[in-house]
Parts: structure tokens; sequence; C-alpha cells
């Protein structure tokens, strides 16, 4: 049961993730904005994502997990609401910063229980997670895009993303407190050593998790790949619009098309992953992504754009999952701060890369925008090749400890 609850609100978090990338241009229009003003929307709504991240370890262990969900469950709902009534971009601004809150809890805390509920193998249980946000992901502009050719306004979909979030609190609140309860250390690492179970014993400060050996590299190349999803999803409607004349409906469409590709991707790593070394997985998706982002942006026609930013959809599927994972494997005892560290970094790279993508349109153009992405996924690649490269040269195997 407890497993179908967090399948069910990672899926309507999906979402909230593709909520703006169609309607941003009616943002746009109603508010009369620059691209690059525009863009702050992404700025202020991860601001909101990073803050939630970073605090969501110690207000669990204070308050208690089940309390801390209810209350992101709380400001998403509430943030939804406000979005399409606020008569002025700033309050518009002010309730992305309360949907971020709500969606940086929720997301640490779903990562937590569920790297702590699959003690012996993470991978595939955090992609299987990661699909359901994906399989939301996919429906929510499907919605919206039927949604704009039935005539219905956009501001509904905000309502009704709102409403399913309000009335999964009354489940949240009937479901058993110790479900939700997630122990100091992880069985997995009472069979360590006597040095390891120290360690699990006690808090671990962020200077400690970040100098750990491969925890850096893995955070960088989170915040990369978080960035340049997010920037693809939240701009790539805006982008056909600008560059093809398309509809807003068709721009739906395209984001739809997009995480139909990375639900599938997802499916299919949920199962590779077991079999497949981690590292070399991230390395595949990460170069598979900058090819077919590339070839997105200088695409001569709508159609073979919108195939190819289905097939990076495809190729991004098992990142975020996989670096969590590869995190999990290598400190089993950390399972808890480091997936507030993985989501705030995460919000990091959501927080600047669609901004600053903003920023790059209104001077060189969207489509330049698009291969500055690429670029970046290339770079995640060689971070990814150089984690790969140190753990072979340190003869580490590559399942169980991959970084020590």
């Amino acid at each position: 049961m407890h497993w179908t609850v967090l399948y069910a609100l990672y899926t309507i978090l999906g979402f909230v993730a593709t909520v703006f990338g169609p309607t941003l241009p009616f943002l746009i229009t109603k508010f009369s904005l620059s691209l690059g003003r525009a863009g702050s929307l992404f700025l202020l709504l991860s601001l909101g994502q990073v803050c939630a991240s970073g605090a969501t370890h110690g207000l669990m262990s204070h308050f208690g997990p089940k309390r801390v969900v209810f209350a992101g469950l709380l400001c998403l709902g509430v943030g939804l609401v406000m979005i399409p009534l606020a008569p002025q971009w700033p309050l518009v601004l002010a309730s992305a910063v309360i949907m971020g809150i709500g969606w940086g809890i929720l997301e640490v805390s779903f990562n937590a229980f569920v790297s702590h509920w699959s003690n012996d193998n993470p991978g595939p249980a955090l992609n299987r997670l990661h699909l359901f946000f994906a399989l939301g992901a996919w429906l929510g502009p499907s919605i919206i895009g039927v949604m704009l050719m039935g005539g219905i306004a956009w501001q509904s979909f905000f309502f009704f993303v709102a409403l399913c979030y309000l009335v999964s609190i009354f489940v949240w609140q009937a479901m058993p407190n110790t479900l939700f309860e997630l122990s100091d250390s992880d069985p997995r690492a009472e069979s360590d050593s006597q040095q390891h179970t120290a360690t699990a014993s006690r808090e671990v400060s962020l200077k400690e998790m970040v100098m750990a050996p491969g925890i850096l590299t893995l955070g960088l190349i989170m915040v990369i790949y978080v960035g340049v999803e997010v920037s693809i999803t939240g701009w790539i409607t805006t982008f056909f619009m600008r560059n093809f004349s398309s509809t807003a409906a068709f721009g739906a469409g395209v984001v739809s098309f997009f995480w139909a590709g990375l639900t599938i991707g997802r499916l299919v790593c949920s199962i590779i992953s077991q079999k497949m070394e981690y590292l070399t997985l991230m390395l595949l998706l990460c170069g598979g992504t900058a090819t077919a982002v590339g070839l997105g942006a200088i695409a001569p026609s709508p159609v073979s754009a919108m195939l190819l930013f289905a097939l990076a959809g495809f190729f991004c599927s098992g990142i975020f999952p996989t670096i969590v994972a590869c995190g999990a494997s290598g400190y089993p005892q950390w399972v808890s701060p480091l997936a507030g560290y993985f989501s705030t970094v995460a919000g990091i790279g959501a927080m600047l890369m669609p901004w600053l993508l903003g920023m790059v349109a209104d001077t060189v153009g969207l489509r330049t925008g698009m291969v500055v992405l690429s670029m970046l996924m290339v770079i995640a690649a060689v971070l990814t090749h150089l984690l790969q490269r140190r753990r072979h040269e340190a003869g580490m195997p590559a399942k169980s400890q991959p970084f020590r």
C-alpha cells in the first residue's frame, strides 16, 4: 500500500514538472514578459526547491517524515491555486516559490523512503519510482494539449493538479506513521567495518559528505542534467512556437513526446540497471542526451525536431535515479542526507539553467541556447568517464562501494 501511495504522489509531481512548459507562452502574453524575465519563474520555483531540499532531512528528524510530507503536499496545492489567480507577475513568482518548497520536500522524502526500503540494490527501485514521475510528466502536457484544443482555459490545469494534491492530503494522513519512519542507519552498513558503523551512527556534515570520493562529481553531473532537463521542458513549447510557428497545443504535444520517451527509458533503465554497472549506464545516457538535443536544436522541420527531443527524453530517463543509486550504493549509511544533497544540487541546476537560457535566448535565440544545452551534457559525460576511470584505476568492484 505504501508503495502505491508514493507512486501515485510522484506521478502527480510529474504533472507539476511540466505545467509551466505548455502554459509559459500564455503567461508571457498575459504579463507582456521578455524571455529573460519569464525565465525568472524557473529561478524562483527552483529557489524554493533548493531551500526545502537542504532543510528536509533536518525537518524530518525534528518533526517526523509524515508531518513534513504533509506540509509539502499543502504547499504544492496552495501554490498551484494561486498562480492562475495572481493579478501581477510578482505574485506569480511568490506562488512559484511556495510550489518549489513543496516540490523539494516531496522529492527528498520520497527518494529517501525508496532508498531505505530497497536495502540490497536501490538502483531498480529508484528507477521505478522515477518512472512514475515520468509518467505524470508525460500525461500532464498531453492533458493540457487536449484541453487547449478543446477551448478550455490554460488556468484549468493548475486547478486540476491542485485538487489532486489537496485530496491526496487526506490519503496521506490515513497512512500509518510507522511506514515512513527512517532509521538512523542502513542494514547494509551493519555488515561493514567498525569505522563504517561508527560513521553511520552519527550525523554526517555537509563538508564530510561532499569531500567523500565521487560525491562532488556526482553532484556536478546532477546540476547539469537537471538544468538541461528543466530547460528543455520549460522552453520547448516557446522554442517550437518561435522557430517553427507552431501552435501552443503542438508545443504541448512536443513536451508530451519528450516525457513519453523519458517514461519508456525509465522502464528500460529499471531493467538494465540490474545488469549494467551504474557508471557505464550513466555514460551512455549522458552521451545519448547530448547527441539528441544537439541534433534536435538544428533540425530543419518541427516533426524531426519533435522526434529527436523524444529521443533526448529517452536518454535523459535514467540519469537522476542512477546518480542517486550510485551515491546510495557507495555510502549506504548516508541514504537520507544524500537524498537531500542530490535534490539540493538538482534544484540549483533547475534554478539557474532555465533562467540563463532565457537570457541567452534574448540575445542569440533559443536555437543557440539548445545547442549550449547539448554541450553541457557532453561535459556531464566527460565527468562520468572520469569517475569510471578512477574506479577502474583503484581496482574497485563495479556494483558495490563504487567510489572507495
